[in-house]
């Protein structure tokens, strides 16, 4: 067994009863987990050992103890053994131990008597003994009282099944009745109705394990992989924010989250970024292994997968899908790594109900419903059987997973190429099928045909869903023209729609919702992208000399190193004229105006003074700071103030001491007017004048929540303006 099984190894009549009370311990666990078993399972089996015999004389047992109450069916409610009773304590021939009447000089000290109920019980039969003094009497019978269960790596023989009523045997001495040799007392089973219990344990406890399962031991090596991707790519300030700061290495991430999959009842995953909240919190805080069977190879697929996977990096723009992918499936999906080991009607996790792929607990025909859900009469989350071909239904969801509910009967949904239809041939809108197609595929409502994601006339979402040569671009339907997008190939003309310029040709742009050729130099134009290659359209509101002046819409050729060019600043979006092996537009005090160049300004340099209200003089430097320093009132580049500098945001600010924008990596604080340093991920972002406040201006990313019962900047990426890579967990 998995989360709520523990190992007993009782070596005293003490020891075998308080394991009793920690069964019982065990039961209530079950109740909160929502994990009880249900109805006819047995319970565990006890550990084989070697049986002792006794060398007193055929003392007797006690009187058997009523028999558990049986547990409530469906319900998983544990039917306990009576309390034990304990045989007499004299001594006579060598024997084993007998349900008789208690030996000479024995004194019987009876068990309570539970309630009685059928079927329960721990330990095994007591088979008729002699009269005190005489021969051995017959050991209780050995059988397998439900099924036998893993504990502790071993797996043991159950007792058989005691008739109604029936307890502990009674001791020889000081055993505990039904023990073979040493070993400690039997447990029931959990019994759902009239369930025969567990035998006694018999014999020494082997190695502890995780309920002897290799299956859970292969998540536990997958959650290793999982922590070691996180240590490796992330830094110790991602690491805090999502894993928290409690978790310092691979070995404590690996324990912490194989603790949670098998230990904790906890279910509220208390990580809000990363590995975390995916897969690895998915292990730990909802998946429950008894009511899974793991798939070992589909687990060593995962692992693989994450110990060569690489770390994150900045993808291309035009960065295209590369072939079709069916939501629920891949190496590290759950439907790869786990299959269900539910049946009809048993409790099941609503968070693990179909979606991107089938149920991950229920069996195939069925899947798991809420308990006040309107086809399921059992009071609490269960699998419940669903439709499959030809049969009865109401509502799409009255089928199994990929059926559809058509003239009153469940249908397989459409593959690829096959017919599809829309509720409202009409004015179809996306996903509103009649005959749907099956996960992964859409209906095109040209066509209507089932296409698969990443091939032409799917109907998608993004660029990222299409091909590479092709783009998410509209398509009209009927009148509509709005609603629909599909996988085309890049418009070439004014027949090609667009409400993108991705959605056309590079040599291209869209013009109002269609496809248009690019305009030759000297051409009018309202948007850089409307320009030829070699070319920028003229937008510039500031002249190479600094000044205001009017842009003359025209398309002109790129501009080449020492050429004068147009200034930009963050507020100003426009393009500055220079070539790409001349990029920068930076001030030339020798000759008074902008210039293309290879680089920015170091500091030191003279730059270019605001203009017209922008600050087109950061630009220039290589520091991002173009600021008046000394008393002349010339500007220059600038590293700005320092760490607890006194500081300000008046570029212009020429009177002695002139107080600077705080540099990189650091934050003026608006009352005390002093820099103060931005913190990376996971640092300390309370704003120092407001208690108990986040700053946002204090985190590097500018994100800050509070997380981890402290205030901390998230792991968003740090820009490269900041210090950054733009990339979390990039490996850096």
């Amino acid at each position: 067994m998995s989360r709520n099984t523990r190992r007993f190894g009782l070596e005293t009549l003490g020891v075998a009863l308080a394991s009793l009370w920690v069964v019982s311990c065990a039961v209530e666990k079950y109740k909160v987990l929502d994990r009880s078993p249900f109805a006819g399972d047995a319970g565990g089996g006890g550990q084989a050992g070697t049986t002792n015999e006794g060398s007193g004389g055929a003392d007797s047992a006690g009187s058997p103890g009523a028999g558990g109450e049986a547990g409530v069916p469906g319900g998983g409610s544990t039917a306990l053994g009576g309390a034990t009773a304990v045989g007499g304590a004299g001594a006579g021939a060598g024997g084993e131990i007998s349900g008789g009447a208690p030996g000479t000089g024995g004194e019987l000290t009876a068990g309570a008597a539970g309630s009685g109920g059928a079927q329960a019980g721990s330990g095994g039969d007591a088979a008729s003994a002699g009269s005190a003094g005489d021969g051995p009497g017959a050991g209780g019978t050995a059988g397998a009282a439900g099924l036998a269960t893993t504990v502790g790596g071993s797996t043991g023989t159950g007792g058989s099944a005691g008739t109604a009523g029936a307890g502990v045997g009674g001791t020889a001495g000081t055993s505990v009745g039904g023990l073979a040799g040493t070993a400690g007392s039997g447990v029931g089973g959990f019994v759902g109705t009239a369930g025969a219990g567990a035998g006694g344990v018999a014999g020494a406890a082997g190695s502890a394990g995780h309920a002897g399962d290799t299956g859970a031991d292969a998540l536990d090596d997958l959650i290793g992989a999982i922590c070691d991707w996180e240590f490796r790519c992330c830094d110790s300030g991602e690491l805090d924010y999502r894993l928290s700061p409690f978790i310092a290495s691979v070995q404590s991430c690996r324990d912490t989250f194989v603790q949670e999959l098998h230990e904790s009842v906890q279910t509220d995953n208390p990580y809000v970024s990363g590995s975390a909240t995916e897969l690895l919190g998915t292990l730990a805080y909802t998946l429950n292994l008894d009511r899974v069977t793991v798939n070992e190879a589909g687990v060593a697929e995962c692992i693989a997968e994450y110990e060569s996977k690489p770390c994150h990096s900045t993808p291309a723009e035009s960065a295209r899908c590369v072939a079709p992918t069916i939501p629920g499936t891949g190496a590290c999906a759950l439907q790869n790594l786990v299959d269900p080991a539910l049946q009809v009607d048993d409790p099941c996790t609503l968070a693990l109900t179909e979606g991107n792929g089938n149920d991950v607990e229920c069996p195939a025909g069925s899947t798991c419903l809420a308990y006040n859900a309107r086809d399921n009469p059992n009071g609490y989350d269960a699998c419940i059987a669903r439709g499959v071909d030809s049969e009865a239904c109401e509502y799409d969801s009255d089928c199994e997973y990929d059926y559809y509910c058509s003239s009153s009967a469940c249908l397989a949904k459409g593959d690829v190429n096959d017919a599809c239809s829309f509720n409202s041939p009409s004015n179809p809108a996306p996903n509103d099928e009649d005959a749907a197609c099956k996960t992964g595929l859409r209906c095109n409502p040209i066509t209507l045909t089932c296409v698969p994601n990443c091939a032409e006339g799917y109907v998608c979402d993004s660029d990222s869903e299409c091909p590479e040569g092709q783009s998410c671009a509209p398509l009209t339907v009927g009148g509509e023209s709005s609603s629909f997008h599909v996988c085309r190939a890049l418009g070439t003309t004014a027949a090609d729609r667009c409400d993108d310029h991705a959605d056309c040709v590079e040599d291209g742009y869209c013009n109002f919702g269609t496809c248009a050729p690019d305009h030759a130099i000297g051409d009018a134009c309202a948007a850089q992208e409307r320009c030829a290659a070699g070319s920028f359209c003229d937008l510039a509101t500031i002249g190479s000399d600094g000044n205001t002046r009017t842009p003359s819409g025209l398309c002109h050729a790129l501009l080449m190193t020492g050429e004068p060019c147009y200034p930009s600043a963050p507020d100003l979006d426009y393009p500055n004229g220079c070539a790409p092996s001349a990029p920068e537009c930076v001030w030339d005090s020798n000759e008074s105006r902008f210039e293309c160049t290879g680089s920015r300004l170091p500091n030191g340099s003279d730059c270019r003074a605001p203009s017209g209200g922008h600050l087109i003089g950061d630009h220039e430097c290589q520091s991002g700071l173009c600021e008046v320093v000394g008393g002349n009132g010339t500007p220059v580049c600038t590293g700005g103030a320092s760490l607890g500098d006194d500081c300000d945001d008046d570029v212009t600010d020429a009177v002695a001491p002139v107080d600077l924008r705080c540099g990189a990596g650091l934050y003026c604080l608006p009352l005390t007017h002093q820099c103060v340093a931005r913190a990376d991920p996971g640092g300390d972002c309370e704003d120092p004048n407001i208690a108990s406040s986040p700053n946002d201006d204090l985190c590097k990313n500018g994100s800050c929540v509070s997380q981890w019962d402290d205030l901390m900047c998230t792991d968003e990426p740090v820009p490269e303006s900041a210090g950054g890579t733009a990339i979390t967990c990039d490996g850096a």
